[in-house]
């Protein structure tokens, strides 16, 4: 932005009949007109995290000279293969870079919306297919997706590394490499996207899953201020319990550093190891392609970057206060298959009020044991959370909106209990065409609530209200009324005090102190 407030952009200047330039901070990016939307792929926005860099925070790019290449994605962050989900992208230790999609032809400054990827902490990336941007780009905003660094690559301590700290880089931090990595993404937004066509003012930032546990902590981080003004959580939980970066928690478990040294000792790396001998290490030792069924990596509490548990910093008052969209689905128990969650571990985790709980569900209609297991596990780990952070963030005059989606393709009824973990994002991003074998279900119906939902999201970018014409109303989150917009198969409306009793029970339990996690990062 000039003095004065004057927005100035250099134009998206062809090259070639589908070739398009923009100049930023670090030289010329070269990226491609696909039809009106202007597409940047593979930007670097770190260092390669390598080297000397492996288990250090993310430093800024150095500028290239000529012109970057940007039209193919770059390589993902290194992580386990899942046969359900194969990679077609390489994969490397040098993977911090990401992607923009802009509408080629604009004369304002567009909001920015930047999408963190789930994926546990350990899977994922920022450029799988129905993370495309093309769609919501369409709406009139500039998208931005990018890679962080995951399992032990970004969430890792030793006691070695912490010896290491760089007194000249007053941002060096410890264990929560991947999170630095999202801040370190969000300031090259902030710095480099009106070149783009984007508002560096006009910032929000959404993710699903573990992308989702990541908005809700850079919420509650003081280390973000000034680089996102909105907010969206989708199936982001909240009553998680983060491990300490140093010492045992109060349920016992190791910190990162006694984990870390555990693992140094379980790959007999000898005993007295340095940080040389733990960055020579090979990435095939350090992300071995096993399975994903413990999901224990994740944020920790380091005391600078995250300072407590998301839910209590809420309850505290302690979270950003910016306009803040958050929810679930219905079928947030398709996770319990990947993470390997029986049934009686999930009672177990009830203790003594498991027969109250039973009953609960039960005099909700919710009689036969899988749907109640199913609806016990989503709300305890998902919906309530969910509410209870619509609460907190409402309380604190917040503007707050409440999700519920439970809407499942035309014909996929009856093959599914409900909507999956994760379904709702394709609508979000209109990126339906995307999924497998699409052309052989998608129906008009699926596309028209693409449409909504892409709406709700592009209007909450824009204005902080995701309410626009044409669009069923959806109704602020207060603690009166405490309304939540049911996205369900037969439509949209909105319902006041959901499933109040049952997902106060979850909520009672966490406050207190009564709710380990169901899913642990």
């Amino acid at each position: 932005m000039a003095a004065g407030g004057t927005y100035f952009f250099v134009s998206l200047k062809s090259v070639a009949s589908e070739a398009i330039t923009v100049e930023i901070a670090d030289g010329v990016v070269r990226g491609a007109l696909e039809g009106q939307t202007a597409v940047y792929r593979g930007i670097p926005y770190a260092l390669p995290p390598v080297g000397k860099f492996r288990w250090r925070a993310p430093r800024a790019p150095e500028s290239w000279g000529g012109v970057l290449e940007a039209l193919d994605f770059g390589p993902v962050c290194p992580q386990p293969v899942r046969s359900s989900r194969p990679i077609d992208l390489p994969q490397d230790e040098d993977c911090l870079t990401l992607n923009v999609w802009a509408p080629a032809n604009h004369n304002i400054p567009l909001p920015v919306m930047v999408w963190i990827h789930g994926g546990a902490f350990r899977l994922g990336s920022g450029s799988l297919p129905f993370y495309d941007g093309s769609a919501l780009a369409k709406s009139g905003v500039v998208v931005v997706t990018f890679n962080y660094r995951l399992g032990k690559l970004g969430f890792f301590s030793h006691p070695a590394l912490s010896q290491e700290h760089d007194l000249n880089y007053p941002e060096e931090l410890e264990g929560n490499y991947g999170l630095l990595d999202q801040i370190a993404a969000l300031r090259w937004v902030h710095k480099n996207i009106s070149k783009f066509g984007g508002d560096p003012n006009n910032v929000t930032i959404f993710g699903e899953s573990a992308g989702a546990v990541s908005v809700n902590y850079l919420m509650t981080s003081n280390l973000v201020e000034g680089l996102f003004n909105k907010a969206i959580s989708q199936s982001g939980g909240g009553f998680q319990h983060a491990r300490s970066l140093r010492k045992r928690d109060a349920h016992g478990r190791p910190s990162l550093e006694e984990e870390g040294s555990t693992w140094a000792g379980s790959i007999e790396l000898p005993e007295g190891s340095g940080v040389d001998e733990l960055k020579a290490l090979p990435v095939e030792t350090i992300v071995p392609q096993a399975s994903i069924k413990n999901l224990g990596l994740g944020p920790v509490i380091d005391g600078r970057l995250i300072l407590g548990d998301i839910g209590q910093r809420f309850e505290r008052g302690e979270a950003l206060n910016v306009p803040y969209i958050v929810g679930a689905n219905n079928y947030e128990a398709s996770l319990m298959k990947a993470t390997g969650m029986s049934g009686d571990r999930i009672y177990e985790f009830f203790g003594s009020d498991k027969d109250r709980a039973i009953e609960l569900y039960k005099s909700e209609g919710i009689e036969n044991k899988e749907p109640l297991l199913n609806a016990l596990y989503g709300d305890a780990t998902f919906v309530a959370p969910s509410k209870y952070l619509a609460d907190k963030s409402s309380s604190k005059n917040q503007l707050t909106w409440h999700y519920y989606f439970s809407y499942v393709p035309v014909k996929l009824r009856g093959k599914m209990p409900g909507a999956a973990h994760g379904s709702e994002i394709p609508f979000v991003f209109g990126s339906l065409s995307q999924l497998k074998a699409a052309r052989l279900w998608l129906q008009r119906d699926d596309k028209e609530m693409s449409t909504v939902l892409l709406s709700y999201w592009s209007n909450f970018a824009k204005s902080g209200n995701p309410n626009g014409a044409g669009l069923p109303t959806w109704a602020p989150y207060n603690a009166i009324d405490r309304s939540t917009i049911l996205i369900a198969d037969e439509g949209i409306r909105v319902e006041k005090k959901l499933f109040e009793r049952r997902l106060d029970f979850h909520i009672d339990r966490f406050d207190n102190a009564l709710s380990p996690p169901l899913l642990v990062e």
